[in-house]
């Protein structure tokens, strides 16, 4: 059900390894931009060899957010180049090589000085990469990092797997009784054509546009074909809610999730994949439904 990709740290960099140097305040802590400390605390100094861990929102040149990824659970990180090292021009790296930890700042990327500009850039004439240190690694607490968290995914991965078979057979039991009428009276339709039958309602918190959400599922063409599901990936699906970042039908009806619910959404093409469909595994014009359950919310 994805419709954009979630910004990772390499898609982070879609203009910035390309961005030419311009016209920049020459008290910048990147030549050729304008940059802004916006609070520094006063940690150690970012130096070269070092992994920096930071949060990252990106801004419109009127302030207004455009996306964020402060509530990911895997945060980004730039490796710091030493002296010497090969490594790629990039305007953020140069910035966080300048910043101490646990500093808030930020640098400003004109479309002026971008060959290509990113779609994100609309009618911008800038965007701000607005960033806050978490935390500076060493190379030998990197590594361990890395390592915790390759185990911990590989656990997870297990764990999944031996979900996946009782999740898939659970939801085309739900999905077999919904179209037999078994859910007729819990079923609630909505103007844009979305139904859905709220299977447990969770007592935690609902979501807002822009936070993230986590959450399994289970994605079934009309005669019970399994296309799609989240166990077998080995980890829980997370996106930002109201973003674009799914299919229409996946943000209206998430929002009506909050922590803890299961639902079987019915999504018509119009609010799915469309006329198009998404080849070879959703033909055009399909209705898809979906079993979910919700996580977190952050």
């Amino acid at each position: 059900m994805h419709k954009v990709v979630i910004l990772g740290i390499f898609a982070i960099s879609f203009c910035l390894l390309s961005c030419q140097s311009g016209g920049g305040d020459t008290s910048s802590l990147v030549e050729g931009y304008h940059t802004e400390i916006y609070d520094r605390p006063g940690g150690d100094k970012v130096m070269p060899g070092q992994y920096i861990k930071f949060d990252l929102d990106i801004l419109d040149d009127k302030g207004e957010l455009l996306q964020s990824l402060r509530s990911q659970p895997t945060k980004p990180i730039m490796y710091i180049p030493m002296e010497g090292e090969e490594a790629q021009k990039n305007p953020l790296i140069d910035l966080l090589s300048q910043a101490q930890n646990n500093d808030s700042l930020a640098i400003f990327i004109t479309k002026d000085s971008m060959p290509q500009p990113a779609q994100m850039m609309g009618e911008n004439e800038f965007l701000e990469y607005r960033m806050k240190v978490l935390d500076v690694l060493s190379k030998e607490a990197y590594e361990e990092m890395k390592n915790k968290e390759q185990a911990e995914a590989m656990a997870l991965a297990g764990q999944m797997k031996e979900k996946e078979a009782g999740a898939l057979e659970e939801s085309v039991k739900i999905l077999e009784d919904y179209k037999a009428g078994k859910y007729k009276a819990q079923t609630k339709s909505l103007d844009n054509g979305l139904k859905y039958v709220l299977l447990n309602e969770g007592a935690g918190p609902g979501s807002n546009k822009g936070q993230t959400i986590e959450v399994s599922y289970v994605g079934m063409l009309q005669d019970g074909t399994m296309f799609d599901n989240s166990f077998r990936a080995g980890r829980n699906f997370s996106f930002q809610i109201g973003t674009g970042q799914v299919i229409p039908g996946w943000d209206t009806g998430m929002a009506l999730m909050p922590v803890g619910s299961k639902a079987l959404l019915d999504i018509p093409p119009a609010i799915g994949y469309g006329e198009r469909g998404s080849p070879p595994v959703i033909p055009a014009n399909a209705d898809l439904y979906f079993v979910v359950e919700v996580f977190s919310i952050k």
